[in-house]
């Protein structure tokens, strides 16, 4: 069974708001300037055994402040659908999820190489990985 940052690294190419070599899930590599990273960070326990509530906090980086940001954006509302019954995604044909964005997007920092960093945080159910 697939890693579920590996899931939602994969999902955002498929859906056309990352592109590969520019998605990452469990690092934040120097290069490229401009990338899409997936973290996880301690969550709290699902009170259902079978399944999980995850913390991920995508990063997205941009040697342009607004193209951060407009990315951002553009990820959220793709872990953030208007409509109720579009709000279970599922990233692969075996994996389900039931995203809830815990906040917007913002901005986070300016690193030492001056690229713009936008964050939100995501509560993220699903099945547990083996």
């Amino acid at each position: 069974m697939a890693n579920l940052l590996l899931d939602l690294a994969n999902y955002t190419i498929t859906q056309g708001i990352g592109i590969s070599g520019e998605v990452f899930y469990n690092d934040v590599p120097d290069s490229p300037n401009n990338l899409i990273t997936f973290l996880e960070y301690a969550g709290r326990s699902s009170p259902i055994s079978d399944f999980g509530l995850r913390s991920v906090q995508p990063n997205i980086r941009n040697e342009s402040s607004e193209a951060a940001r407009i990315k951002a954006w553009a990820l959220y509302n793709l872990f953030h659908p208007n409509d109720i019954e579009d709000s279970i995604i599922f990233l692969t044909a075996t994996r389900w999820t039931k995203i809830s964005c815990r906040n917007e997007p913002f901005k986070l920092k300016e690193d030492e190489s001056h690229r713009t960093i936008y964050v939100f945080n995501m509560g993220v159910l699903t099945h547990k990985d083996s």
